[in-house]
């Protein structure tokens, strides 16, 4: 787009108002200030003066195109005192002018407002104000909206639109320092495609693709998530003992206060923590939470681990007690559907076979290194809805253990694809079953995980995935979730299957 589409483009002006005049600075204002002087030579140049009414009225009341005549005045001879009146009144017209657009917009203090209005020519005895007297004996100085409706004074309408021209080169330095690039680089161009989302046994739908938090903590974690969302997931999953809802809730409350997200778009996990579990704990536990995350409601509240902060030979509370405490969530309005996380088959059999609200979710570690195939499979048979943590395997928070992202089968599957391994990885955990929560805090590979939707893994390729051999749970609970104390004092009590040789 040439310059006079981008000055005439609607959308363009709503972008420098709302976003990118709150973030103008001193510094930003210096480095504007050089280009001051190359903006004062359009006033030499056949600008059509239509392109300059067209952009103009969003910040200043201009006239309209049609009162405007690209014909010269004949130039008139003028009295020295005549002269030297044109130039104060002149000199105050856009001074004044030039202050209330800047104190309109509430973006700058007084010293930077007289920053922006010398840099623009306001002061005189500089080489831009002689080149304005110059103006003023040539063309006279009535009133200066009287000089923008004259036939002909097209270097009015190019000098009243400068300083809009000045702000909006601001937008390549302060709007590319906001809004950076996101698209990956040396990766196949894609074209990103709706998420598709699969229904709960609650009623209600979950998105295949979401976006994991944990381990991120403070800015960090706030500006990823509303990265993320800008990225385009509407699945968030954090957690109390994340320690992050606080800023989960700060990354989203932007989109939601701007519309830019709908609070029906979203779809928002948290989860009750092992100290919690009393029936009597449950619901102040998660009002706690939605107050962090600045919601009303969670889309999805699950229950942690299966074990409790106390130790012994039974489970205490017993879980159908906590569960009883879930069911009071759904009832008050607090979470539209309840789930497990890290449970067994056998322990969701043994404690939920007569609840009156049956989990709709078991998030579980599933990545080519675990499968989990016997927990995918007992979900899929019961009508729970598995989430995959950690479908990447974590390399970051698991650096001794195998890194999927570098597995040879991944790498050559990727290689034949023309995908990233990521992608690669991500499209096997939803072909495998369920959704997946891959966690990223780079606004680069939030947008790379979201080329995993709206393609598939060939037969040949998902198998070759699958047959990684090597296989070892590496969330497995060892020394809280299950201790000499009790209730579960193994890995085999825990997760109610032998130790995989791998794990050994």
């Amino acid at each position: 787009m040439d310059a006079a589409g981008t000055l005439a483009n609607p959308g363009l002006w709503d972008i420098l108002i709302s976003r990118v005049l709150p973030q103008l600075t001193a510094g930003a204002l210096g480095s504007l200030r050089g280009t001051c002087t190359s903006l004062r030579d359009l006033l030499d140049n056949d600008v059509s003066a239509p392109v300059w009414a067209a952009a103009a009225p969003h910040l200043l009341p201009l006239p309209t195109p049609a009162s405007l005549s690209l014909q010269q005045p004949q130039e008139q001879q003028r009295s020295q005192q005549q002269h030297a009146a044109a130039t104060s009144s002149y000199t105050n017209h856009v001074t004044k002018r030039t202050k209330r657009v800047l104190a309109t917009c509430n973006v700058l203090t007084g010293q930077q407002q007289k920053t922006m209005v010398d840099a623009c020519g306001g002061a005189q005895g500089t080489e831009a104000g002689r080149q304005r007297e110059d103006f003023e004996f040539e063309y006279g100085s009535s009133s200066l909206a009287s000089k923008f409706t004259k036939p002909g004074n097209r270097r009015y309408w190019i000098g009243g639109a400068a300083v809009l021209a000045l702000v909006l080169l601001g937008v390549s330095f302060v709007w590319a320092g906001r809004e950076p690039s996101v698209q990956p680089r040396n990766l196949p161009k894609q074209v990103l495609v709706p998420i598709p989302t699969a229904q709960l046994n609650s009623g209600h739908r979950i998105p295949l693709l979401g976006w994991g938090s944990f381990t991120l903590q403070g800015d960090r974690c706030r500006d990823a998530t509303e990265s993320a969302l800008r990225a385009g997931y509407r699945h968030i999953d954090t957690a109390v003992t994340y320690g992050n809802e606080a800023e989960v809730g700060a990354g989203m409350k932007p989109h939601l206060e701007a519309g830019r997200v709908s609070r029906e778009d979203l779809f928002v996990t948290t989860k009750l923590w092992s100290n919690q579990h009393a029936r009597d704990t449950v619901v102040p536990a998660l009002q706690e939470s939605l107050k962090k995350l600045g919601l009303a409601y969670v889309d999805l509240f699950l229950v942690h681990w299966p074990v409790t902060d106390q130790h012994g030979p039974t489970l205490e509370p017993p879980m159908q007690e906590t569960w009883e405490g879930m069911q009071d969530a759904v009832d008050q309005g607090f979470t539209r559907s309840i789930g497990v996380s890290n449970f067994s088959p056998e322990k969701i059999d043994e404690w939920f076979s007569n609840a009156r609200i049956y989990p709709a979710v078991n998030q579980i570690e599933i990545h080519p290194h675990w499968r989990n195939d016997r927990a995918i499979q007992f979900c899929k048979d019961k009508g729970i809805h598995v989430t995959a943590y950690a479908p990447l395997s974590s390399p970051g928070n698991m650096p001794h253990f195998p890194n999927d992202l570098q597995d040879p089968a991944v790498l050559q599957v990727a290689d034949t694809t023309g995908k990233t391994p990521a992608q690669v990885l991500l499209r096997w955990g939803l072909q495998h079953g369920g959704s997946v929560i891959p966690k990223s805090s780079s606004p680069t590979h939030q947008e790379e995980n979201l080329g995993a939707v709206g393609w598939e893994l060939s037969q040949d390729d998902f198998e070759a995935i699958s047959n990684i051999t090597t296989q070892l749970r590496y969330f497995e609970g060892s020394g809280w979730a299950y201790t000499h104390e009790g209730p579960w004092h193994n890995y085999e009590e825990l997760w109610n299957e032998p130790m995989s040789p791998d794990q050994k």
